[in-house]
């Protein structure tokens, strides 16, 4: 909360998701982490996603009508975000391979639980397209689309520090527009020039409306890495790449699930984009 004697200006710079109508912190000004040390200094960082302003839940805005609301709210201003995931926060992507393979193994629901949190803090692939050699990439999960990172986007980030690896150098699908995954190298991409040293039992594809997301499950040896919860050894590929096509398609089969159809203000209409959004625990 920010107090109702303060000046009406908000301590972070806000921005909207290059390809979502989710507005996340571009920043967070040095003043006021040195005036609010502990907890509130630890979690409000760049890439939280705005969440609520005033009680009142900013999922069905568009940026534009949540950067309205915003400047209409009356101070004292009460808002909540949600912080990016870090490796602490989650069950690391091997472990949950080797649970699953065990006799007993994980429950369903639970097993995809963890997996809906390894990918929304991030899982390293490589991605394959139809005319480029293949580029490491992340992929990522929310509610509503997946989306992943652009070739070359860790080099775009340090040539302009302001911008965020996951928000604004990424392009996305709605989940909605999914229609299922496929293991080994069925895709025609993966029947391309550039994709003939992808290992087969690592490799999956999501086919969407007119198009086909290809990706392999690679390791990356580099135990600092920010997604290093995510990362696999070489002989854990396969399970890996299992794991993650048992995953979407039990996303897909949620997400269309839901028979009733809105826009974004929640309006019925004939649309196919469900009101139901995807199941996660925070």
């Amino acid at each position: 909360k920010s107090p109702a004697a303060a000046a009406p200006t908000l301590p972070v710079t806000l921005k909207k998701h290059s390809c979502s109508e989710l507005t996340f912190v571009q920043g967070v000004e040095p003043k006021w982490r040195e005036d609010h040390p502990g907890r509130s200094r630890e979690l409000l960082t760049k890439d939280c996603v705005l969440l609520v302003i005033q009680n009142y839940p900013v999922s069905s805005l568009a940026h534009k009508q949540v950067m309205s609301r915003l400047t209409a709210a009356k101070w004292p201003l009460t808002l909540r975000f949600e912080r990016p995931l870090a490796p602490a926060d989650v069950k690391p992507f091997e472990e949950v391979c080797r649970l699953s393979e065990l006799p007993d193994g994980l429950d369903d629901d639970f097993k995809l639980q963890l997996m809906k949190r390894l990918l929304h803090m991030g899982v390293p692939l490589l991605k394959y397209g139809r005319r480029n050699a293949p580029h490491p990439t992340v992929l990522y999960l929310n509610e509503t689309i997946v989306f992943w990172e652009v070739k070359n986007a860790e080099n775009s980030q340090k040539e302009t520090n302001t911008l965020s690896r996951k928000y604004d150098l990424t392009r996305s699908l709605p989940l909605y527009d999914l229609k299922y995954v496929r293991i080994d190298k069925v895709s025609s991409v993966f029947h391309t020039i550039h994709a003939r040293r992808a290992q087969a039992d690592a490799c999956f594809s999501l086919f969407a409306e007119g198009r086909t997301l290809d990706f392999e499950v690679v390791s990356r040896d580099d135990p600092d890495d920010l997604y290093s919860a995510t990362i696999l050894p070489p002989e854990m590929a396969p399970i890996g790449r299992r794991l993650l096509a048992w995953t979407f398609d039990a996303i897909i089969k949620e997400v269309r699930g839901s028979k009733i159809y809105v826009d974004k203000t929640g309006a019925p209409i004939r649309r196919t984009q469900p009101k139901k959004r995807l199941r996660m625990v925070r």
